[in-house]
């Protein structure tokens, strides 16, 4: 049982900005070929050769960073999840494939048939190994099938493989006590990010097992790992050590190893890290307050917080379903037009992301709620 009651907080709005953010993201790929600035030395070149106009959409470079956004969250949740439950890992791992697995393999499927069916417009390569390796989640073991089908559904493996790595989180915890514990995961990542191709042309990922850094899950244990540190602190009723770190302190560390070349395999660390600080910080001002839920700053929940908070609940779905339909009606209907980039890109922000919002509430309610539902309901 929990030391107390424990706090809630709203997390929709912060993965519907997340979501917004790796849409936004891709949207670059599509529309000018370029989804973050380039280097220029050492640093980042901070200016678009297209024309001022592109500025306004630069923060979508950083949109990468969504990625690490939901997987502090999803470290938070997990670990809340495993402590408030009957602790039996048969009842937790179906209680996770029912809630991710059948949404995921609805998608898979329809973007299989379409990537066989339209291959000039469903573009990313799909074949009897692609599919075979998707469908058992270990596409990320291999830069061949990385990028397959969706290239978005990478994380997704990463994911799965990190709940399955909760058992043994769990036992050094027991073991060597938190602390410990998340240092052994933060070496572990930090082995797989240290730029070792950049310093010795040496990429340690491809070394050992063959694959892309960015597909390695232990390159995200500790990202992970620190958001169900903060769920255990919360569960036990300790204090949250992280809620005293400035949130513009992290938030610029992220900025500052993104911008730089040698820390920018760091960014992604860093972008978690200050998601669980922004978590912490929440969950303290929730707590004097004696009220929840608390939303993105405790701010009144206007307009633009209602529908981050929509995309947020639904984020799941839309980000299995944005980029191959991101790409297909780019190539459709808007790569042609004789317009400036950026009224392409308003185009794609103000039609297409409500339409694919739309969809994906709609994968959301009759999708993931009754097999999640589903999977709590079953005990045997």
């Amino acid at each position: 049982m929990p030391a107390k009651k424990l706090t809630r907080i709203d997390l929709e709005p912060a993965r519907g900005l997340s979501v917004l953010f790796v849409f936004g993201f891709h949207l670059l790929g599509v529309t000018i070929g370029m989804q973050n600035l380039p280097w220029d030395g050492l640093t980042r070149n901070l200016h678009f050769d297209l024309g001022w106009s592109l500025l306004p959409f630069t923060p979508f470079t950083l949109g990468w960073h969504g990625v690490a956004v939901f997987f502090g969250i999803s470290g938070y949740c997990i670990q809340l999840s495993w402590l408030q439950g009957d602790r039996s890992w048969r009842h937790f791992g179906m209680r996770r494939f029912y809630r991710l697995f059948p949404t995921y393999l609805v998608w898979l499927l329809i973007f299989a048939l379409l990537a066989w069916f339209l291959p000039k417009v469903f573009t990313f390569s799909c074949d009897k190994t692609q599919f075979v390796s998707h469908l058992l989640l270990i596409h990320n073991w291999s830069g061949q099938t990385l990028w397959g089908i969706n290239p978005s559904f990478w994380s997704i493996a990463v994911e799965i493989q990190l709940y399955a790595l909760l058992p043994v989180l769990i036992w050094m915890v027991h073991k060597l006590g938190w602390g410990r514990a998340l240092a052994v995961t933060a070496l572990i990542e930090v082995l797989f990010r240290f730029p070792w191709k950049w310093l010795f042309d040496l990429e340690i990922g491809d070394y050992l097992l063959g694959a892309n850094v960015l597909g390695v899950t232990f390159a995200y244990w500790f990202s992970w790992s620190i958001g169900a540190w903060v769920a255990s602190r919360q569960y036990a009723g300790a204090s949250q050590p992280l809620a005293k770190v400035p949130l513009a302190a992290a938030v610029s560390l992220v900025i500052i190893c993104w911008y730089f070349k040698p820390l920018s395999d760091f960014s992604f660390l860093a972008a978690s890290f200050a998601t669980c600080v922004w978590i912490s910080k929440k969950l303290v001002l929730a707590e004097k307050q004696e009220e929840g839920p608390v939303g993105m700053g405790g701010e009144t929940r206007n307009i633009f917080y209602r529908i981050l908070a929509v995309m947020g609940s639904c984020s799941y779905s839309l980000y299995l379903l944005h980029q191959p339909l991101l790409v297909a009606f780019h190539t459709l209907f808007i790569r042609d037009l004789s317009i400036h980039t950026a009224a392409k890109m308003m185009i794609h922000l103000g039609v297409l992301l409500p339409v694919l919002t739309l969809i994906a509430y709609g994968s959301y309610r009759l999708i993931e709620m009754p097999t999640a539902l589903w999977g709590r309901k079953r005990k045997t």
